[in-house]
Formats: C-alpha cells, sequence, structure tokens
C-alpha cells in the first residue's frame, strides 16, 4: 500500500497471510501482484503483464528495505546490538531464496484457488474468470522457474 502524501514508502499488509508464514510470503505476494490487474475493464476482469515483474535490482532493494526494519524491530528487543551490515550478509542470500519459493507456491495456491472454485457448469466455458487467472498464475510460475534458474546459473558461474 502506498501514502497519497508520500509514494515513495510503501506499507505491507499482511491480509491474506494471517497465519504463521514465512515473512518471504509477504514479499512474494507483493512482487507477484505487480503482474497482475484484477480488474482490467476487457474480458474477464483479469490480466496477467509478466514483463511488470520487478527486476532483480528492484526486488533486492525490497528485500533490503523489509529486512532492515524486520532488524529494527529485533534490536529494539535485543541486549547484544549488532551490526546491519553483517546481518544482511549473512541474512539476505538466504531469504532472497525464500522469496523465490514463496513465489511460485504463491502462484500454484492461487492458480489452483481459482479452479477449486469453478461452478460445474463453468467447467466447460472458456472465458471464465477462474480459467484466465489460474492460466496468468501458471504463466507467471513458468515466467519465474526460468529466471530463478537462469539467476542460480548466472551466480554460480562468476
Amino acid at each position: 500500500m502506498a501514502s497519497l502524501e508520500d509514494n515513495t514508502k510503501i506499507t505491507l499488509i499482511d491480509y491474506e497471510y494471517g497465519g504463521w508464514n514465512p515473512m518471504a510470503m509477504d514479499i512474494a505476494n507483493y512482487l507477484n501482484e505487480c503482474c497482475l490487474e484484477n480488474a482490467h475493464p476487457k474480458g474477464v476482469g483479469i490480466k496477467c503483464y509478466l514483463e511488470n515483474f520487478p527486476s532483480t535490482y528492484e526486488c533486492n532493494l525490497l528485500m533490503k528495505s523489509y529486512l532492515k526494519c524486520h532488524f529494527e524491530k529485533i534490536q529494539a528487543s535485543s541486549p547484544t546490538p549488532k551490526d546491519y551490515a553483517q546481518f544482511e550478509k549473512e541474512t539476505l542470500p538466504k531469504f532472497r531464496r525464500e522469496v523465490e519459493t514463496c513465489c511460485l507456491l504463491n502462484n500454484y495456491y492461487w492458480g489452483v484457488w481459482a479452479l477449486v472454485l469453478l461452478r460445474d457448469k463453468d467447467v466447460c466455458e472458456e472465458r471464465v474468470f477462474n480459467y484466465e487467472f489460474a492460466i496468468s498464475r501458471v504463466k507467471m510460475y513458468k515466467m519465474q522457474v526460468k529466471l530463478f534458474s537462469e539467476k542460480k546459473v548466472s551466480e554460480s558461474n562468476p
């Protein structure tokens, strides 16, 4: 959620994942939602823009900001102060892998959700929101599998 007064700041609200989920799921959900328009005026109201998935730089910036807020929160209650740079160096690579895994899980979850909610009379209908939504999530899943695996290959071959 962005502020009207200052659109350079965003607030993440854990509105869908109120249970005990990894922190990475909030980031993953946000990243995935960057590709979807859930109020598209044409068709069944859903449009997927794979090209809107944030760049590696943007993803890293978001994850670092999120980890910095988390670090400041845990440091406030810690009797022994720690160095943020060291915390980020130790935490960011693992957190990035968790976010990538959660991006895939998030797409899988919402794709299955859309199909489970199909009514019997809609099963044979091609232009139904649920199909479009599920297809969008499958496309995002495939794009991310490719993106994340390419990134792993490039990271392992400096």
